[in-house]
């Protein structure tokens, strides 16, 4: 394939092939310039049943002057869409040919062609969104693929991730997540995006970040504002201490999980036994005794958080509360209930985590999804 190199950005591989036999037009709105790619059309009707259609039907086409090639003009697609798509296509096209003619493999998928390392996530989301509209299936399931590593639904790679990330996903990062994975049925994308967004720091936003947000559907708004009430209210639970709280597994059912005061049984007795509680196991009734301040602390902590920051900024509470516990004063709680009470609260942590796609009232989730998590044992 023969290409000819200009000062036009446009007129490079991938996007411009002197060979090519149609033309691509889209107008950038921003300047009212149109842009054009010389593209072949064996490549796009070999990726895409609806450009195949349209190739085939002569949909909004007509001849181009300069080259006299036929046109298409598309139709609500950026110029940066069209640049990211074309990219993708000729790069999985060459490799394509190249490992068939040396290795012979019939069966490859865009997520073994395209270097994950390469695309990052605005580039990600562009593929996602433009392989939805063309029906490219292999290069949707490759980017919800990839975008799964990114926002991953499995907790402790998720934690990984953030740890390794100086500054983390932006408000802009989030909602335009939630936007493309809304309109590409994309459902497993949404949890830590809704996760990620409710507990940013909304008292530190500029109006740049309240304007992203306003790129949320009203619904989605919503739902965010209801999730973060639900997610406070899982807290709530542990200092109100009800006899009914249980421990958090979604492998049992209710009925089966252990309530909070039985599994105080499985750390060492109380040192000050000043709170106490029957408890019954394995048919039979003992006295657990117990620190009252231990399960308290979520309280003041949880309460000063929301003050503070009124419409968020719960991030620090809900992931990092647990190294706090350990600066509590023994006459509050003695060590051996501390323990206890940062068992509870990592498990806490991961209950509010899986329980995302309930409190946000989204698409549920298959739970195979969060497989990783659920193969490790919990530790309490």
């Amino acid at each position: 394939m023969s290409t000819i190199p200009s000062e036009n950005p446009d007129r490079i591989p991938p996007y411009w092939h002197t060979d090519g036999d149609v033309v691509l037009s889209v107008l950038d709105p921003r300047d009212n310039k149109e842009h054009k790619f010389c593209i072949h059309k064996a490549i796009l009707a070999i990726h895409s049943p609806i450009f195949r259609d349209m190739l085939e039907l002569g949909s909004s086409r007509d001849v181009d002057c300069e080259v006299g090639k036929d046109v298409i003009r598309l139709q609500d697609d950026s110029v940066e869409d069209v640049r990211t798509l074309m990219t993708a296509l000729y790069k999985c096209l060459f490799v394509f040919f190249f490992l068939i003619s040396v290795f012979v493999m019939p069966e490859l998928s865009y997520s073994t062609l395209i270097a994950p390392r390469t695309i990052d996530s605005n580039m990600a989301l562009s593929l996602l969104r433009m392989g939805h509209k063309y029906l490219i299936q292999d290069l949707q399931t490759a980017m919800v693929r990839l975008l799964k590593e990114r926002w991953p639904l499995q907790r402790e790679k998720y934690l990984t991730l953030k740890k390794e990330s100086d500054s983390g996903p932006t408000v802009r990062d989030c909602v335009s997540l939630i936007n493309i994975a809304r309109l590409t049925s994309a459902d497993v994308l949404l949890p830590t995006a809704f996760y990620e967004l409710s507990l940013a720091s909304h008292s530190e936003w500029g109006d740049d970040q309240w304007k992203e947000l306003q790129r949320l559907s009203g619904a989605d708004v919503t739902r965010l504002m209801k999730g973060k009430s639900r997610i406070v209210k899982r807290y709530e639970a542990l200092h109100l201490g009800g006899t009914s709280e249980r421990l958090w597994d979604n492998s049992k059912t209710e009925e089966m999980r252990t309530f909070i005061y039985n599994h105080r049984v499985t750390f060492p007795s109380c040192l000050r036994r000043v709170n106490n509680y029957p408890v019954t196991i394995l048919g039979r009734q003992i006295i657990v005794f117990y620190c009252r301040g231990a399960l308290e602390i979520v309280k003041p902590e949880l309460g000063q958080r929301l003050v503070r920051e009124r419409s968020g900024g719960l991030w620090n509470f809900f992931e990092n509360i647990v190294e706090t516990i350990g600066s509590v004063k023994d006459e509050v709680a003695c060590q051996h209930c501390k323990t206890w009470m940062a068992s509870l609260l990592r498990n806490k942590a991961v209950e509010v985590w899986e329980n995302v796609p309930v409190d946000f009232d989204l698409p549920k989730i298959d739970q195979k999804e969060y497989a990783d998590d659920l193969q490790k044992k919990r530790a309490l």
